[in-house]
Formats: C-alpha cells, sequence, structure tokens
C-alpha cells in the first residue's frame, strides 16, 4: 500500500520506527517499509488486518491527531474484537 505523500511517515511510524515495532509485535505478518510504501506478506487474513490496519492509522493522521504507542495497540484491539473504526 502507499501512503499519501502529505503524511510523514515518521508520523505513522513513529520516532525510531516506534510504532512499526508495537505493529510488528502483534502481528505475524512481515511488514516492510521502504518509502511512502508498505508491502505486508503472511497469511490473507492477517495481511488483511494490518492493511485496514494503516488505513485507520492514515485516517486518525488526517483528522490532526498525533499516534501513540497505546492510540496504535487500541487501534489493533478493536480491529480484532469489533466491526468497529479506530478513526
Amino acid at each position: 500500500m502507499l501512503i499519501p505523500d502529505e503524511y510523514p511517515m515518521v508520523s505513522l511510524l513513529g520516532s525510531g520506527d516506534e510504532l512499526l515495532r508495537v505493529i510488528e509485535g502483534a502481528f505475524k505478518a512481515d511488514i516492510h517499509v521502504r518509502g511512502n510504501e508498505i508491502t505486508v506478506t503472511g497469511s490473507p487474513d492477517e495481511s488483511g488486518t494490518v492493511v485496514r490496519l494503516f488505513e485507520e492509522l492514515v485516517e486518525v493522521l488526517r483528522t490532526g491527531a498525533d499516534l501513540t504507542p497505546d492510540a496504535v495497540e487500541r487501534s489493533i484491539a478493536m480491529l480484532r474484537m469489533t466491526s468497529e473504526r479506530p478513526a
């Protein structure tokens, strides 16, 4: 998936990839980031959830909110447990 250029990757991935590490620890899928492109490989269910998570996190950034490890963990929990959208 491509992240729109108007969202700096550091806002999405965190300083020193702090948020990316939270996401990688929560999923069995492999997540690779190069520039503003994120590639996710793994089982279809797991990969689909990771892609939905990144889409939701971009929506959160679009509202002007900052992402924190806690916010990312809550978003992951929401996507896994309900049909509720974290954004």
